[in-house]
């Protein structure tokens, strides 16, 4: 991706809760299934990278009884090489870091 907008980022984070969650089959031993979104550009505008790290979501079934599903968000702003992560998705940055290094 060249360049990463706000309303791109808010489209895809859209498009992917929406094809997650019906794949989704919880049972009564069924802990996550993390919906995960990861965004590599060139270059980021400063909104799209504010409203990935404010992204939330988390959906849980039978009051967590059967599991959740949150979300997990990341951009890669190679230009600047900077990581921004929502707080669910801080594991994600050192999986970037490492897959960057090979």
């Amino acid at each position: 991706m060249q360049k990463l907008e706000k309303n791109e980022a808010e489209k895809c984070i859209s498009f992917s809760i929406e094809d997650a969650l019906p794949r989704v089959k919880p049972h009564n031993e069924h802990m996550y299934s993390f919906i995960t979104a990861v965004f590599v550009a060139d270059e980021a505008e400063q909104d799209a990278l504010v409203f990935i790290r404010r992204s939330k979501f988390n959906k849980s079934y039978r009051l967590g009884l059967y599991g959740s599903s949150p979300l997990k968000t990341a951009a890669v702003d190679i230009g600047t090489e900077k990581i921004v992560t929502n707080s669910m998705g801080r594991d994600l940055c050192k999986q970037i870091i490492n897959f960057c290094k090979e």
